[in-house]
């Protein structure tokens, strides 16, 4: 038994292997399919719609919605300006544009519902004194004037009580706002806030008495202009007061009149920085925090301790383990969990960042113990350094038989001779790198404190770590035999600064210095000689095990080396030698990783399987997004504002491609050619919209299964919230149950059709079966995509050419004409 501590870092002299790019034939396949399109359009959308789309798009909670919002997207769009679109083509755009949002909006987890949609304030019912459930706006509350932003300032809601002996009270800080300081909490907060008395699928929730409090926060206008902070609330006793002010006009609205009773305190995003302020001073019974731990958390941990000593309170934190707020939340699990108790727990899960609280906030309502759905423990801590069973890192290189290591004048003399050559051959390739300022890097989760990665790096390499964890258990439970071996992944080795790396090249050197010492011997000068030092550098070689000082990667701290935490006797070396690079490359993680990690944005290094390079997140890729001055859901919604903008175009690209060139021709390599055009028409789009993707379409380019929907659309899909500004193509007021994807339609006839005249004016807006985007002149679909599709005959058109002919080449397309 052994612990190791990876020698790589050489990935400076030998680069790393590129993501995969398009070959020649490929590039010129999406060019020459480009000719089926008529021309090239802009998004119809304005930006208000756009980004209203967005934020239902940041709603969407599994691939089925994922799916249902393509369809109520691409559809009308389809439609728009009398504009055509085949159901193959209608397929391909779907399915490639699903591709690329799994890939920068992964879906999250299932975890039991949609969540709770509030319906309007309705006036108090009930009997004076025995009130129903019911709310109360506040236009204006006299203690929150400080606070900028739109009106209301206030909203109260309240269960069925009869006449109650104590109400308890819960106070909802919230934090960032799509809208900013045109943010209302009726139409914004409220819906999102948790605030709700019945959780997902209207089970019953909260019964005791409570009284739910909602107040605005304070738009602060700083770069985003999408923050709030509460400091209206900070001082001490503001809490109490905005309690007794609720509860005053609770009980003026309903007559009932009793003391407060228990106190809960909820905090969201930006709202966990006014709870820490809150905490110095007050005493709550209940605090929930949603991904809201970005400050330092020492006064939550400090009231959590003192309310465990005495035996009561409760404690909920819930966080994403990739974002700002991972370090925080599992300081603050290391604190509670010696407690062991249900009511004191850190929790993570995927949930979109403003939906954690609308999905969990009305389950810890009803019981502050409850297990929720789709999280996990937080990580424990280590302590100190874990015993992991490796293989030797020299024992594959024969030992030698000459001096051994033993630190003599001459040995370091020599040692010092070898990084001196190995520094200047370095140099040829450029100055030495520099080392990273503290503020510029950030802990890795869900690995040791001390792996650290520049800041975006190691928000990418949490993602990555926790989503391969997921699969991994997905892998154990369906009995992969590899992965039954491995019980975590995790990192041993982030940033490392130019002295960090030269302690490592020094103590690397001594097993180098021993396994090589036969060889050297029999060398010209002797083993210490000129020709020795050439023999480490070149013959042996050093560069392609270890970077010189001021020359790695892991300095730059964009390079992370995983670690397979392993079952005894089935360990895994991070070392070079030949065995352990074989074994590296034959489990079940390294797999993973070549089919996931571009995902992450993160490339491998050729001689290191465990050696990855942070280049840049997808949505960097695709869209061209900086996110380094923007908070990690403001990223989120950008992301999703330009797919919406993305896949706008390329819809409107392929609906107002000529009909004439569907089916007339089939493109390079035989592809038919309604499906090339929905193809194309995201490849075209991306050219403006998404240059990652215009580079990259390779990977997207074969559709993920996904059929254009059969039925028109007139509808979003079930529990969507109405577009706020009014489409100029207005969707069919009577909804439509959404069409089944799932079944094959089966041959479709496409015997003769009358050649008379045609009609090519807008779509009939009558009902339809067999597409959304059919005209009742319209060429009928073609069979399904798992068979080449035949040729279609149009009206007033040519008889379609036969799937054999001469082959010509015109511009850059190449095209079957009549045999």
């Amino acid at each position: 038994m052994a612990t190791y501590e990876c020698e790589c870092g050489g990935g400076h002299h030998r680069r790393a292997a590129e993501p995969e790019r398009p070959t020649a034939p490929e590039l010129r396949e999406y060019a020459a399919e480009t000719g089926l399109l008529g021309g090239e359009y802009d998004s119809p959308l304005t930006e208000a719609e756009e980004s209203a789309l967005a934020t239902e798009l940041l709603g969407v909670a599994d691939e089925q919605e994922l799916e249902a919002f393509l369809g109520s997207l691409l559809a009308p769009l389809a439609r728009h300006d009398g504009g055509f679109l085949s159901a193959a083509a209608g397929e391909a755009l779907g399915g490639v544009l699903k591709n690329v949002a799994r890939t920068v909006l992964p879906p999250a987890p299932p975890t039991g519902g949609r969540g709770v949609s509030s319906p309007p304030c309705l006036p108090p019912t009930g009997r004076r004194g025995a009130p129903g459930p019911g709310c109360l706006v506040v236009d204006r509350l006299p203690m929150l004037r400080q606070h900028v932003g739109t009106r209301p300032d206030l909203i109260l809601k309240w269960n069925a009580m009869d006449r109650p002996s104590r109400i308890d009270v819960v106070v909802h800080l919230h934090g960032f706002a799509l809208h900013g300081g045109r943010m209302t909490l009726p139409v914004d907060m409220e819906p999102v806030s948790g605030l709700e008395f019945h959780t997902a699928g209207n089970a019953p929730g909260r019964t005791a008495p409570t009284l739910l409090v909602l107040p605005r926060g304070h738009h602060v206008d700083g770069p985003s202009g999408r923050r709030y902070s509460h400091p209206a609330l900070e001082p001490p006793g503001a809490i109490d007061r905005l309690a007794a002010e609720a509860l005053a006009r609770f009980r003026a609205a309903t007559g009932v009149d009793a003391p407060r009773g228990r106190l809960v305190l909820t905090a969201h995003s930006g709202g966990g920085a006014s709870l820490m302020k809150i905490l110095r001073t007050v005493d709550p019974d209940e605090v929930h925090t949603f991904d809201a731990l970005y400050q330092d958390p020492t006064p939550l941990i400090d009231w959590a301790r003192q309310r465990i000593d005495r035996g009561s309170g409760a404690l909920r934190v819930l966080y994403r383990p990739y974002e700002k707020t991972a370090r925080n939340s599992e300081r603050v699990a290391a604190a509670v969990r010696p407690a062991g108790s249900p009511r004191f727990r850190v929790e993570w899960t995927k949930v979109q960042h403003m939906h954690i609280p609308r999905l969990y906030g009305p389950l810890l309502l009803a019981d502050v113990a409850a297990d929720l759905p789709g999280t996990g423990p937080a990580p424990a801590p280590r302590r100190g350094t874990a015993v992991r069973e490796v293989a030797d890192t020299y024992g594959e290189l024969a030992s030698g038989t000459g001096d051994r290591w033993s630190g003599t004048p001459e040995q370091l003399d020599f040692r010092q001779r070898v990084l001196s050559a190995h520094l200047a051959h370095s140099r040829q390739k450029g100055r030495p790198g520099r080392d990273l300022a503290p503020d510029e890097l950030s802990h890795v989760p869900g690995t040791p404190d001390r792996i650290i990665m520049r800041s975006d790096a190691a928000a990418a390499a949490g993602r990555l770590l926790a989503a391969a964890n997921a699969a991994l258990a997905e892998a154990r439970a369906s009995g992969d035999a590899d992965s039954g071996h491995t019980t975590r992944l995790t990192a041993t080795s982030g940033y490392r600064g130019r002295e960090r790396q030269r302690s490592l090249w020094l103590g690397h050197f001594t097993g180098y210095y021993d396994v090589t010492a036969t060889a050297r011997a029999k060398l010209p000068g002797g083993p210490h000689g000129d020709r020795a030092v050439r023999y480490m550098l070149v013959d042996f070689p050093i560069p392609d095990k270890i970077a010189a000082p001021g020359y790695s990667n892991h300095q730059n701290g964009i390079a992370i080396d995983f670690l397979q935490e392993r079952d005894r006797g089935h360990g895994i070396a991070n070392s070079t030698g030949k065995r352990a690079v074989r074994r590296w490359r034959s489990t079940w993680f390294y797999g993973w990783l070549r089919a996931n990690a571009h995902r992450f944005g993160f490339g491998p290094l050729a001689t290191e399987p465990w050696h990855w390079i942070f280049r840049g997140s997808p949505s960097t890729e695709l869209f061209g997004l900086g996110s380094e001055s923007m908070d990690p859901q403001e990223s989120e919604f950008e992301v999703a504002r330009r797919f919406v903008r993305l896949s706008a175009a390329a819809a409107r690209n392929a609906a107002m491609a000529p009909r004439d060139r569907y089916h007339r021709y089939r493109p390079y390599r035989g592809r038919a050619g309604d499906r090339a055009v929905g193809r194309a028409a995201v490849f075209t789009a991306a050219r403006r919209y998404a240059p990652g993707l215009y580079r990259s379409f390779h990977r997207y380019a074969r559709p993920a299964p996904w059929y254009w929907p059969r039925r028109r659309y007139g509808h979003r899909y079930p529990g969507a919230t109405p577009w706020p500004v009014p489409l100029p193509y207005e969707p069919t007021p009577e909804p439509m149950p959404y069409a089944d994807t799932g079944t094959d339609p089966g041959p479709v006839d496409t015997g003769p059709v009358d050649a008379g005249p045609v009609d090519t004016g807008p779509v009939d807006a009558g009902p339809v079966d067999t597409g959304p985007e059919a005209a009742p002149d319209a060429p009928a679909a073609p069979p399904p995509a798992r068979a080449p599709a035949e040729p279609v005959a149009e009206p007033s058109a040519a008889p379609a050419p036969p799937d054999s002919g001469t082959w010509v080449r015109r511009g850059d397309r190449v095209m079957i004409t009549e045999a």
